[in-house]
């Protein structure tokens, strides 16, 4: 009866990470779509030395006029429904990343950072690179747009980058074949535009990246077919391990996209981590009450059995904690595809 009170409380756990994880994001819509504009903001500061207006002077700039990375991101996060605006964004950037923040170096310092994201409630992951062919990036965008999830793109000349500068924007969602891009620059040319308008003035001139941007604190479900296409199976082809190609069944084909977790390596990552807290707290705090409880009673029997159940509750949990080493050790003795817990601690 007690090792089954045992597996139901770990079950509990389980389940419970389960519900808190799984719950939905607000489905993306026309109506949800929110753009900052850079026009709105011409008294804001965008780090030091500057100043008021839309016009860059001596390099001093503000967010009207340097202010795409922040603006787009702020839109993205208000679109998902969280309440951070673009001042919030650019204060943490110039703030934390100041020398970054000024000269604009976002794709290779502060897109990445773990820090960052943490910060927004968001993740960002990188998708494509410079010099990736327009109609996979295409592929790519249908997919992320399929799950509900909107992709920020660093674009150098094209139409929304305007004298051939660096720019950002955002892709929001897919509706009849056309494809809703957030401009924030002061020309309010955010909107539908077709897949050849798309292909050749966003995903032909990727700059920096094509980044999938997405709130932590929420899953994203995928669409019923207003912002993908294809079936449930198709649009996940490209991120699923091939379980018949050897070469697929390696921890950075099932965990990982690159060195970091993708969202089911980061979703074990989290079961883990919350079942390696629990553990020792009920450990000490189930073992506390029998303590109590035998000693109130001045009872010796009492008192043997609170020390075995102790006993008992620490292997349990020393097991539980050392989890992933065993399974790793489980892993190689046993040849399981050469399959390792992927850094999952």
């Amino acid at each position: 009866m007690k090792k089954i009170r045992y597996i139901l409380f770990v079950l509990f756990c389980f389940l419970s990470m389960s519900l808190v994880h799984a719950a939905e994001c607000p489905r993306i819509t026309e109506d949800s779509i929110v753009v900052y504009n850079a026009g709105d903001y011409p008294n804001t500061p965008y780090c030091t030395g500057m100043v008021a207006g839309c016009t860059a002077d001596g390099g001093a700039n503000n967010l009207c006029t340097s202010g795409c990375y922040p603006l787009t991101i702020a839109s993205i996060l208000a679109t998902y429904g969280l309440d951070y605006g673009p001042e919030d964004i650019s204060s943490y950037l110039c703030e934390t990343f100041p020398a970054n923040a000024q000269s604009r170096e976002y794709g290779s310092v502060i897109t990445p950072n773990k820090e960052f994201h943490n910060q927004f409630s968001m993740s960002i992951e990188k998708i494509g690179n410079r010099g990736d062919d327009a109609t996979a990036l295409l592929t790519k965008v249908d997919q992320t747009l399929a799950e509900n999830k909107m992709l920020m793109v660093s674009v150098y000349g094209g139409a929304y980058s305007g004298s051939g500068g660096a720019h950002y924007v955002a892709i929001a969602m897919k509706k009849n074949g056309q494809y809703y891009v957030i401009n924030t620059g002061r020309r309010g040319s955010s909107g539908f535009v077709s897949q050849d308008y798309l292909i050749q003035n966003v995903l032909s001139v990727v700059h920096m990246g094509l980044y999938v941007v997405a709130p932590t604190q929420c899953d994203l479900v995928a669409d019923s077919g207003t912002s993908g296409g294809g079936s449930d199976t198709d649009k996940y082809e490209d991120y699923l391990p091939n379980l018949d190609d050897p070469d697929d069944i390696t921890c950075e084909g099932i965990f990982k996209n690159g060195d970091d977790f993708n969202e089911f390596g980061q979703f074990l990552q989290d079961i883990f981590t919350a079942i390696k807290v629990l553990a020792p707290a009920l450990v000490i705090i189930l073992s506390t009450i029998d303590y109590i409880k035998a000693i109130a009673a001045s009872n010796q029997d009492a008192m043997k059995k609170a020390n075995q159940r102790t006993i008992k509750r620490v292997v349990i949990g020393l097991i539980v904690f050392f989890l992933p080493f065993l399974l790793d050790l489980l892993f190689e003795l046993f040849g399981v595809y050469d399959l390792t817990t992927c850094d999952i601690r």
